[in-house]
């Protein structure tokens, strides 16, 4: 028990060293209201996209609202950051080390998503608009314009919880979420080629 004491009280230190108070003032007002704003776009998109016929049947469209899947669930991820960071970590959170991986997991899938569907989306309109592409030539490769982003999204997020990168106990507050952050105290320290620094290691 004095243990446990002894770590809020140097806890309480560090977010005093922080200046954190300030900084949840601005998490609060302005970054959570932003998610929300997000979150409500994405569905919108969402909503048009799958419950219209006609735009199912566009593959821009469908592009679209694959993409709006992932841009939903990463300000998702922010706004229910409580539920996932260890709550050794302050007051307020509820979670543990694995919900933090497990937060860090989905974390690195939807934005590893959302970049390959943009990406999906720009190669789309190089085809239509530079190649002249065809729907019916379009087709052969349909299929592989919606799994490519996911799959090349698993291999990161596995990369990342695999290599124990997801945020290093410093980096908590710093991001209210847990995602795979970089410890920037011990590359000033040892270098910013270090292999610890440049692969994220704890």
């Amino acid at each position: 028990m004095q243990n446990h004491d002894g770590d809020v009280q140097e806890q309480e230190k560090d977010d005093d060293e922080l200046d954190l108070p300030t900084y949840l003032l601005v998490e609060k007002f302005i970054s959570f209201p932003v998610c929300l704003l997000s979150m409500i776009g994405a569905a919108m998109v969402m909503s048009a996209v799958f419950r219209s016929k006609q735009n199912r049947a566009n593959m821009q469209q469908r592009i679209m609202g694959f993409m709006s899947i992932s841009d939903f669930m990463l300000p998702f991820m922010r706004v229910t950051g409580y539920l996932w960071l260890p709550k050794d970590q302050g007051s307020g959170y509820i979670g543990n080390e694995i919900t933090c991986d497990v937060q860090g997991f989905l974390n690195v899938l939807w934005f590893s998503s959302t970049v390959g569907y943009n990406g999906i989306l720009a190669l789309y309109y190089l085809l239509v608009i530079r190649y002249n592409f065809k729907p019916h030539r379009l087709q052969k490769i349909d299929k592989y314009l919606y799994l490519a982003p996911y799959a090349n999204a698993i291999f990161w997020a596995i990369l990342a919880v695999a290599l124990n990168t997801v945020n290093p106990p410093e980096a908590y507050y710093a991001t209210n979420i847990c995602s795979v952050q970089r410890d920037i105290d011990y590359a000033l320290e040892n270098g910013f080629d270090d292999p610890k620094y440049l692969f994220n290691a704890r």
